[in-house]
């Protein structure tokens, strides 16, 4: 087994991913909820299918 140094123990990269993905739809907010409004309307309209089906 590799030893890890002391920051290695102390760094997360999950915690690291999620700040960047926090900071990136930050940057990025119009086009996330221009496609999250998309997608959102996708998933309705598939559903609404499926339940008159």
């Amino acid at each position: 087994m590799d030893r890890l140094t002391r920051h290695e123990l102390k760094s997360d990269k999950f915690v690291e991913e999620v700040g960047q993905t926090v900071h990136f739809l930050d940057e990025h907010r119009q086009q996330a909820m221009r496609y999250g409004g998309f997608a959102l309307a996708v998933v309705v309209l598939a559903g609404a299918g499926y339940w008159v089906m």
